[in-house]
């Protein structure tokens, strides 16, 4: 009789959910998650498709495994009695780093609720914490943790096409500039005339930044406002 469904052959390892993942990981990481099937996942275990079935019941099962896989990487550092900001920039580059290792995954999560709702359980409890201890109100805490998650998405994405952050990325558009007639886009004109090419380079931490003072600048109007009242009423 042949060999059972999902049975190794002799000196293989053995087949189990965690080499599956594995394997299904370096398959979009390599080459995009358009690449993950079940057959050509079968052929990069050297097994039969029938035998994953046995430990994954489906693609989506697939796909749930490799988010909480990856999300299990997640170390965002103690900064338990820092500032508010310095907590949210923890988790912010915790993520940055897994989201620029895993940028295939990243994109599929922005495309599939499903799957960024399970990515969500990890990263949002550190930044909602953080957040509610700036002053935000509930509905601002989402909304802003939100906007730091997208910042960061949208930063890991870009990083896949070339380094982001370097003179060198404004080159193309100061050139098509350049061609125009000069009383054209007086704004940019104005803004990049103003700056030396060290001074166009930006990185992560600079758009954190801005997001940052945003948020703290929406907190102070909050409490401002809620301060505001209690003072009228002891006049």
């Amino acid at each position: 009789m042949g060999d059972k469904i999902g049975r190794p052959k002799a000196g293989q390892e053995p087949l189990n959910r965690e080499r599956i993942l594995a394997a299904a990981l370096r398959l979009v990481d390599e080459h995009g998650m358009e690449a993950l099937s079940m057959r050509r996942l079968a052929a990069e275990l050297k097994v039969d498709p029938m035998a994953i079935y046995y430990h994954l019941p489906n693609k989506r099962a697939i796909l749930a495994g490799l988010v909480e896989r990856v999300f299990a990487e997640l170390r965002v550092p103690s900064a338990k009695n820092k500032a508010w900001q310095d907590r949210v920039r923890a988790v912010a580059r915790a993520y940055h780093g897994l989201a620029k290792a895993h940028p295939n995954l990243v994109l599929y999560l922005v495309t599939d609720r499903e799957s960024a709702a399970v990515a969500a359980l990890e990263l949002n409890e550190a930044l909602y914490e953080a957040l509610a201890e700036a002053g935000l109100s509930p509905r601002m805490i989402m909304r802003a943790s939100d906007l730091v998650v997208d910042y960061v998405n949208g930063f890991a994405l870009a990083e896949v096409s070339g380094p982001v952050g370097q003179p060198g990325e404004w080159r193309e558009l100061l050139a098509l500039l350049n061609e125009q007639p000069p009383e054209q886009f007086p704004a940019l004109r104005h803004v990049f005339g103003s700056l030396a090419g060290k001074d166009l380079a930006s990185g992560f931490g600079t758009g954190l930044d801005i997001i940052l003072a945003g948020i703290a600048a929406i907190a102070a109007n909050a409490n401002k406002e809620r301060v505001s009242p209690e003072e009228g009423n002891r006049g």
